[in-house]
């Protein structure tokens, strides 16, 4: 487990993503040497749980895929990759006009691993001392 204060800069970038379909992340702080991460609240249900209550239309399907891959575009441009994609990590927002997607839980770098895709080197991220999905 990384120190607290080598996660400096791993919480630096995660702060810095500003994209409207990326949950915004609004403080973080140490408490017994472990990170925790205030992100804002989205008002809404899990893509999950939007689906078990029964599919939405095509039109819905559409716009949320795109939206989910202009989000998974921003932070792969800001080398992030999103290493727990699922349902559970996708919040349908209702408090906006037209239903928006927001994508939730990018966790911290757990290393410096890289990935290659082609010309860019993406880091491999997931939140320390929890499991994978666990709502940040």
């Amino acid at each position: 487990m990384l120190t607290p204060k080598r996660q400096g800069p791993k919480i630096d970038a995660l702060a810095s993503l500003d994209h409207k379909h990326v949950v915004r992340l609004i403080d973080s702080f140490e408490s017994d040497g472990k990170i925790h991460i205030v992100t804002e609240y989205i008002a809404g249900k899990t893509l999950y749980e939007y689906v078990q209550a029964g599919l939405p239309g095509l039109d819905s399907l559409y716009r949320y895929a795109v939206q989910l891959l202009e989000a998974l575009d921003y932070i792969h441009s800001r080398g992030i990759v999103h290493s727990d994609l699922k349902p559970q990590n996708i919040i349908i927002d209702w408090k906006t006009t037209s239903s928006s997607l927001i994508l939730v839980s990018p966790g911290l770098p757990r290393r410096k691993s890289r990935l290659i895709s082609g010309n860019s080197r993406h880091t491999s991220l997931h939140v320390t001392g929890t499991s994978r999905g666990q709502p940040l």
